[in-house]
């Protein structure tokens, strides 16, 4: 019997996903005085594909929270800083936030501007007056490429001479690789399992490492296909009983790790399985998979939450996989449940209605 499984398509992202950082530093060191130009203090957290050409706006170094602090000493505190940072060629990031600590003097400014490539981003918090305080920056840019240019401008500051301090800084986000996923799906065949994917963009990948669980939540490496060029790629495995889970892990040749979407596989040793219902919610149709031992026909009903039927027909099957189409337009939103009945099983599962 081969079983065909429903095709994922996603797009592979970098270790550094959502709320991670993708740049952050403490400005390195308790040691006071001035600080060369552009100001470059040593990352404590970068990506490998992203570079940066260092800070420019102030001009004092001086101790900091957990290290140093960048310090713009000019008349009523009022002045800019600016990071740059390089995103490596075919590479995008978006930026979902940026924090940093920062002290003023009791006549210091009053107002923090943080912008990304001149968009404004939203700030929440204020500099203390003479102690730090955490200041955050929320925006949603993304796809941004080459250089990126990231601007703190204080102002509102009364008294000549007034200066403020800036320190524990990060930018949290998401980095996009340059290779695409387009496709990753399962085929069935006896004993097997036939992984399959597909890839456009494949700039700088070393290898993809297929790694199976039986929870989901612990993944163990089962093979490596070796990176060659190629649009598509394949890898056999042990068919498991019970239900699997895969997941690619790909590994590019300058150390830096992504992941694809995890694939699910349900084996139940019957002769007629779900495979998968999508989508959920769902508005116009729902998509019905399963997998049969022989040509046949499958009963469907749905029920609502109180029992009633609200819709019962006949689907065709053939040995393998079909793929049918469910027409639920006339169901008002809310939760139902589906039944299907072939070769002798019965299978429940639930779906929700937008």
């Amino acid at each position: 019997m081969k079983r065909i499984f429903t095709l994922i398509t996603v797009l592979v992202i970098s270790t550094f996903g959502f709320g991670q950082s993708i740049y952050s530093t403490d400005f390195g060191t308790t040691i006071s005085g001035a600080a060369p130009s552009p100001f470059n203090p040593p990352p404590t957290a970068i990506d490998p594909n992203i570079t940066t050409t260092g800070w420019t706006g102030g001009n004092i170094f001086f101790g900091g929270t957990t290290g140093g602090a960048y310090c713009n000493s000019v008349s009523n505190g009022n002045g800019t800083y600016t990071l740059t940072l390089n995103v490596n060629t075919g590479y995008n990031i978006d930026i979902s936030s940026i924090s940093f600590q920062m002290r003023r003097t009791s006549t210091g400014p009053s107002t923090v501007n943080v912008s990304v490539n001149s968009t404004p981003y939203v700030v929440t918090g204020a500099p203390g007056n003479g102690s730090f305080a955490a200041i955050s920056a929320s925006g949603s840019l993304t796809g941004l490429t080459g250089t990126v240019t990231i601007t703190i401008v204080t102002s509102g500051g009364t008294g000549t001479g007034q200066n403020n301090r800036l320190d524990d800084f990060s930018v949290t986000g998401l980095l996009l690789l340059p290779i695409k996923l387009t496709s990753f799906q399962a085929n069935t065949n006896n004993n097997t399992v036939n992984l399959n994917w597909k890839v456009t963009q494949e700039v700088g990948i070393k290898n993809y490492e297929v790694e199976k669980s039986n929870d989901g939540i612990t993944f163990n490496k089962v093979g490596t296909v070796n990176a060659n060029g190629n649009p598509t790629y394949n890898y056999n495995d042990i068919y498991s009983n019970g239900i699997s889970y895969y997941k690619l892990k790909i590994n590019e040749t300058n150390g830096a790790t992504s992941y694809s979407a995890t694939l699910k596989i349900k084996n139940n040793g019957k002769a007629f399985n779900l495979n998968n219902i999508y989508p959920t919610p769902a508005t116009s149709t729902l998509n019905v998979n399963v997998s049969s031992t022989k040509n046949g026909t499958v009963t469907y009903t749905i029920t609502d939450i109180t029992g009633k039927i609200v819709a019962n027909n006949n689907l065709p099957i053939v040995t393998g996989t079909t793929d049918n189409t469910i027409n639920v337009t006339n169901l008002k939103a809310g939760m139902y449940y589906l039944k299907l009945v072939a070769n002798g099983v019965t299978i429940n599962e639930k779906f929700v209605k937008q």
